[in-house]
Order: C-alpha cells, then structure tokens, then sequence
C-alpha cells in the first residue's frame, strides 16, 4: 500500500489522497495537462431509465477501490495517478499526469510499480 507519504526517488514524493483532498487538485491542474481534450459527461446524456439501471448496478457494487496518488517535488504539486476498481478482477487507471517542466524524468516508470504493487 502506497504510504501517506514515501520517497519516490531524489526530490519526488508521492502521497495517498482521499477524495476531497484531490478532486481540487485535479480540477485546477487538469486543464494546463489536458489543455486539448473534449470533456463530455455521459451521465448527461443518458435517459432516466439508464440512471436507474446504472443506480442499480453501482448499488450490487458496493463502494470499489479508489486510488488518488499526488506526485510531488519538494512538497509541490507536480502531477497525480488515479484509478478505481472496475470488478473483482479489474482496476481501471483512469489517468496519469505530470507538469511539463517534470516530464522525461523517470517518474511514471518509478511509480507504476508502487500503483501494480498496490493494486494486486
């Protein structure tokens, strides 16, 4: 399990994040990494009928892991890895971002290890 907070390598640390301490983050962060993509919310688009058959299904789910991880150097925010358990046997990484100026670095190499050793 990923620490509340560990050394990644160097200057880079990594932290678990529950909710409310990283929605913020990705919210303010998000467009200047994905400063081209199309956001489309689905849940939008769909009929009551499908919100009721989804409630149902997310219902016989329970509540399904969520990782939020925040990479930082030296204590600043510089990206993050997010994910969430699709089924017993699934885990969706939904995305991982990393500020420009720390790309090329070695960072998603060194942190995706610690997510697979999570996550098993």
């Amino acid at each position: 399990m990923i620490a509340q907070e560990s050394v990644l390598f160097g200057d880079y640390t990594i932290r678990a994040l529950d909710n409310a301490e990283f929605d913020p983050l990705f919210r303010q962060y998000r467009p200047l990494i994905f400063q081209t993509m199309l956001d489309f919310d689905v849940q939008q688009a769909l009929s009551t009928e499908e919100h009721t058959a989804t409630a149902h299904l997310r219902e016989r789910m329970g509540t399904p892991f969520r990782l939020n991880i925040g990479i930082y150097h030296r204590q600043e925010f510089i990206g993050w890895s997010f994910g969430r358990q699709e089924s017993a046997e699934k885990y969706y990484m939904v995305n991982t971002a990393i500020l420009p100026q720390h790309q090329g670095k070695g960072i998603y190499s060194a942190l995706l290890p610690r997510i697979l050793g999570t996550i098993q």
